[in-house]
Order: structure tokens, then sequence, then C-alpha cells
């Protein structure tokens, strides 16, 4: 499936417009209808060159072996493989990202690289915990989503092997910021918290609604500045207009810069709950239920509700033969988080709805629990 590339004795490049569109790719549409973005050769030319220069990626040697278990119509999915070739090594690219598939992928390619989303990595990581020795990796590779801290320390204890996150986005065709091996660390927990510093000549600020720059430790939108940002959205400028201010790219993101620079983020400024006039982060809440052994997973929302005007709730995926009521969850919750912050709704699903690339469906998941509200 994969195929090492040997250099060859000269190049001659193709002459180019290094405006011109070389891709059309689309977003992940987890709050509405995907979306095309336009991405020039600059682009995605120049973030390959960032990735070959960052320290991160200096154990990503030529030669390398990378499995990428990331669809190739989503923008990391992409970024991996041309990361591989321009290293001249191998990509192994699959469909099937159950653990028992990747497992024998690794093994037989022996691949020492790969890039994953954290519900992927915990479900290798169960499997493995089973007893069965983990194949020997250089580099894990995550995004589109956080890594809890539990499945951080139980990755690390399995694979012994480089953790990198990455926070990015279709828009600026790949990634806006690095968490590197050397901040993956049990000891600095206010750092896996966050998604890492921004990537050489990549500019963030945070912003309020008005577009006034906020202070450090202020959240507010995410704001991003790159060549490699986007040329638009396929016929939609009104669209691309909102997104793209004087060379900023509003990402909808919501976020705050501490004052050592690293980006945390809280969510997409639209998912944010208002409940009784206080603010809840979905992220903080779906981080405290994750904690629970019982759980796997959980997406956030809010409800509408007559008393609170948002009511939080919780739609919740559990492990394998793992039970535990919503009384429970909540009563766990209320010890790690403040209890307005606590679902007042928790409806259990065989399985959250996800996009092709593994991230949580929030609106399907929003219409899920209004159709539980309304039933209760």
């Amino acid at each position: 499936m994969g195929e090492v590339l040997s250099r060859p004795a000269a190049h001659r490049a193709a002459p180019h417009d290094k405006e011109q569109v070389l891709l059309q790719i689309y977003t992940s549409g987890t709050t509405g209808r995907p979306k095309g973005v336009l991405i020039s050769q600059y682009a995605l030319s120049l973030t390959r060159h960032a990735e070959l220069t960052n320290p991160a990626f200096d154990h990503l040697s030529s030669g390398c072996r990378i499995l990428s278990a990331m669809p190739n119509a989503h923008v990391g999915g992409m970024s991996w493989v041309l990361m591989g070739l321009v290293r001249f090594g191998t990509v192994v690219l699959t469909a099937d990202a159950s653990p028992r598939s990747l497992l024998a992928l690794l093994r037989r390619y022996r691949a020492d690289h790969c890039f994953m989303v954290p519900t992927v990595i915990r479900a290798l990581v169960d499997e493995l915990a089973r007893g069965e020795p983990a194949p020997e990796l250089a580099g894990i590779y995550y995004g589109a989503m956080a890594m809890s801290e539990s499945l951080l320390r139980e990755t690390l204890q399995i694979f012994r092997c480089a953790v990198i996150q990455f926070f990015g986005m279709t828009e600026i065709a790949g990634s806006a910021t690095v968490l590197g091996p050397e901040d993956h660390d049990l000891a600095k927990p206010q750092l896996l918290r966050t998604v890492g510093k921004p990537y050489p000549g990549v500019g963030i600020e945070i912003r309020d609604p008005n577009r006034a720059v906020l202070p450090r430790g202020v959240p507010g939108e995410i704001w991003i500045r790159s060549p490699s940002v986007m040329l638009g959205y396929s016929n939609l400028p009104d669209k691309t207009a909102e997104a793209m201010v004087d060379g900023w790219y509003a990402s909808g993101d919501g976020g705050f810069l501490d004052e050592q620079g690293y980006l945390q983020l809280t969510d997409r400024i639209k998912d944010l709950i208002v409940s009784g006039g206080e603010n809840v982060y979905p992220a903080e809440v779906e981080e405290a239920l994750r904690q629970h052994p019982a759980v796997l997973d959980a997406a956030v929302v809010a409800v509408a509700d007559d008393r609170w005007g948002e009511m939080v709730a919780a739609a919740v995926e559990l492990r394998p033969e793992a039970t535990v009521t919503a009384a429970e969850l909540q009563q766990f919750a209320r010890g790690r988080i403040a209890a307005f912050k606590c679902p007042k709704l928790i409806h259990f699903v065989p399985q959250l709805p996800r996009t092709v690339s593994g991230k949580v469906q929030r609106a399907e998941v929003r219409r899920q629990l209004h159709e539980q509200r309304i039933a209760k």
C-alpha cells in the first residue's frame, strides 16, 4: 500500500502560478453544511516546508514509514500523505481505523509514525491493554480534538514514544500550532490543556465580538494570520468576507493565550452554553465526564430551557460492557466541576455521531438531545 520513492537525479519544476487553486477540500461540517475551501499551490507547499523545518518533526526523517488513519478528503489526512512523500518515505493508507486493522498494518509495513484522532488512539490503547505487545513507534501524532490526561498517560506507558499534537483547520491548509514531545510531560499538566505554540510565521490573536484584541488569559475568538490562509470558500463570497478580514482568518474557535504564549482552546464560539447567566464551555464538561472509567466519550451541547435559558446536556458513549446511571455520572461530575456546569440531561448512545475525520457532529447531537428533552 505504500511505496518508497527514490530521489530523481534531476528535477525541473513545471511552470505554475503560485496563487492558482490546487485543491478544493471541504470543512468537517460539524455544526452545519461543509464548505469548499480553495487552497493555493503556495499555501500547500508553504505548510509542508514549515513542517520540514520545525524542530517538532526532527525525528521524522527521510525514508520514514507513516500510517495515516485519517481520510484523504480531510486536510489532516492529505497533509500526512504529502509529509511522507516529501521525505521520500512510505505512506500507508487505510479506510479501516479499527484497532485490529491498525495493529496489523503497523506490523506488516513496519510503520514507525502514526497519525490518528484521540478516539482511535483510545481504541488502540484499550486493545493493547489486554496484554498484546505494542508495535515499536517513533512518534504518535494527533489532532482534530483534545486528548485527555488519562489517555496520554496510558499512551506514553504503552508506546513509550514521542507524542505530538496539532491544532489547525482546512482554511489554513494545515496546522497553526504544535505541542511538541517535550511538552507532553505528565509533570506539566498545565501544558497538556493547551494545543501548543504557533508555527513560525503564524500569528494568533484573541478577539472579542467587536474584533478588539484581548489580553493574555482572557478567552475570546481565535484569529489567525498566515501566508497559507485559503483563497476563500467556493461560490460563497459572503462567507468568505465574513471569515477573512484584513489578512486575518476568523476561526470561530474559542480560546486564550497564556503568559507563555501557549494556546488553550475553550470551544467553538457558537457552542458556548449560557445557563442562568453563567458561561459553560462544553470541553470542560466533556473532560470531566471522560474521567469516569465507564465513559468512552461524551459530547456536551445546549438545549433550550424555560428556566435557565439554556440547559447543559450530554450525549455519552460508554466503554464496551461498562454500565453507569445518569445520576451516578452527574454525582461524579459534581466532584470535578461546578454544579451549574454539570449536565442536567444525560442521554446514553451506542456511538456518538462523527464526521469522516473523527469529529463529533454537534448539530446531530443537539438534535438528538432536543428530542430527548421533549420526550421527558
